[in-house]
C-alpha cells in the first residue's frame, strides 16, 4: 500500500511541530524519518497513523484520504519505542489481544500467533511476561503485536531507542529481514544515521518540521542539499573558507586545497565541509594542495584509526585506514580528496550551534 503525505502540518499552540511537509513512500518501501529529537518526526508519524489530526495537508493511503479515519479504521501497525505491552499478558496474549478483539476465531488466532512467534524468533518465550524477557525480547514481542491483524503499513517509532548498542544493532539487520519477507510498506522514525543508511531504501531528513533532503542513503551522504543534511549525516568538519582567484582558501591558514569546481559564487567567504574519511595524511608536502598539520590525539578502532589534527588555531578529524603507526605530535601533510561547498551568507554558525547543542559536534 502506497502513502502520499500532501501539505501536512501540525501545531500544539504556537510551536509549529510539522511544517508544510510532503512526500511519497511507494508500495513495499521501507522509508526512515531520520533528524534530531524534537523535529517532528514523531509527530508526522502519529499523523500518518490517525493518533494526531493534522491542522492542514492531506494523508492517502492507495489515493484514498484518510484524514477523517480513526486510528483503528486506518488498520496501521504501530511499534512504540517503549513496547506498551500488557504487563499483565504473557508474549502471546499481547500478540493475540488485536485478533481477540476482532473477535477472530480461536483455531485461527492460535495459528497466527505461532506464525508470528516464529517469525520474531521467540519460540521457547511465548508464555513468558515482559517483565521475564529482555529488552530487545519485548521489541520483537511489540512488533509482532503490530503484525497481528496484517496491516498493510508497519509504523515504528524509534523502535530500538532503548536498547543496548549490540542488541540494537542485530535487530536493525532483522527488520529488515523481516520487511523483505513480508512486503508490508514501513515507515520508521530514527535520529540514528547509521541505522537510516544501513536498512532504508529511502532517508527523508527533517529538521525543525520542514523536509531538507529525500534520497538514498548514498544520495545525502555523498550529495547533501544543504549544510544542515550535510552535518547531520555522518561526521564532518565544518571549515570557514574563502574563495579568491579562483582558488579555495582555508581562512585560519591561508593555504589553498583546491579550485573552484561547479560553484556558483566566484568570490568571497564559503563555508567547506570535509568528511573525516575524505582527508590524506601525508608525510611530506605533496603538491600545493596540501597544508601542515599536528596530530593532537590517535583512537584506534581497529580497521581504521580516527586522528584529531591541529591547524592553525582549529582542529579537524580524520580516518586513516592505513595501518603506519601514527604518533602524537607529528607534523604531517593533508589535502582533501572531496568536500562539498555551501554559502556561509546562510547562519553557517547557527548551523554550527544547533549541532553542537544535539551533541553531533563539538
Amino acid at each position: 500500500m502506497g502513502i502520499s503525505i500532501t501539505g501536512i502540518s501540525k501545531r500544539f499552540g504556537d510551536f509549529v511541530a510539522v511544517d508544510n511537509v510532503s512526500f511519497e513512500v511507494e508500495t513495499g518501501e521501507l522509508v526512515a524519518l531520520l533528524g534530531p529529537s524534537g523535529c517532528g518526526k514523531s509527530t508526522l508519524l502519529r499523523v500518518i497513523a490517525g493518533l494526531e489530526t493534522p491542522d492542514a495537508g492531506t494523508v492517502l493511503f492507495n489515493g484514498a484520504n484518510v484524514n477523517t479515519l480513526s486510528a483503528r479504521q486506518r488498520r496501521v501497525g504501530f511499534v512504540f519505542q517503549h513496547y506498551a505491552l500488557f504487563k499483565h499478558m504473557t508474549a502471546e496474549e499481547n500478540i493475540a489481544f488485536a485478533l481477540t478483539i476482532q473477535k477472530r476465531g480461536k483455531k485461527e488466532i492460535a495459528d497466527r500467533v505461532t506464525h508470528l512467534i516464529d517469525l520474531v524468533k521467540m519460540r521457547g518465550y511465548a508464555r513468558h511476561y515482559p517483565a521475564q524477557l529482555s529488552g530487545g525480547q519485548r521489541q520483537r514481542v511489540a512488533l509482532a503485536r503490530a503484525l497481528a491483524a496484517e496491516p498493510k503499513i508497519l509504523l515504528l517509532d524509534e523502535p530500538f531507542g532503548a536498547l543496548d548498542l549490540k542488541v540494537r544493532e542485530s535487530l536493525v539487520g532483522w527488520l529488515r529481514q523481516m520487511h523483505d519477507k513480508l512486503n508490508v510498506t514501513s515507515i520508521f522514525v530514527t535520529h540514528d544515521q547509521n541505522e537510516a543508511m544501513e536498512i532504508s531504501d529511502k532517508i527523508i531528513v527533517i529538521n525543525k518540521g520542514r523536509v531538507e533532503q529525500i534520497g538514498g542513503g548514498r544520495e545525502v551522504y555523498e550529495h547533501p542539499n544543504n549544510k544542515f543534511v550535510a552535518s547531520f549525516i555522518g561526521n564532518i568538519n565544518i571549515l570557514d573558507a574563502h574563495i579568491r582567484d579562483g582558488m579555495i582558501y582555508i581562512r585560519a591558514t591561508g593555504h589553498a586545497v583546491g579550485k573552484v569546481r561547479e560553484h556558483k559564487q566566484a568570490t568571497g567567504d564559503i563555508v567547506l565541509l570535509v568528511r573525516p574519511e575524505d582527508i590524506s595524511l601525508h608525510l611530506a608536502a605533496d603538491g600545493s594542495d596540501t597544508m601542515p598539520a599536528v596530530i593532537s590525539a590517535i583512537r584506534y578502532k581497529g580497521s581504521f584509526t580516527e586522528i584529531d589534527l591541529k591547524l592553525a588555531d582549529f582542529s579537524m578529524m580524520a580516518i586513516e585506514f592505513s595501518k603506519y603507526a601514527w604518533q602524537l605530535g607529528q607534523q604531517v601533510f593533508i589535502g582533501f580528496r572531496r568536500y562539498n561547498v555551501f554559502e556561509s551568507a546562510d547562519s553557517h554558525q547557527a548551523i554550527r550551534r544547533q549541532l553542537e547543542q544535539l551533541g553531533y559536534i563539538e
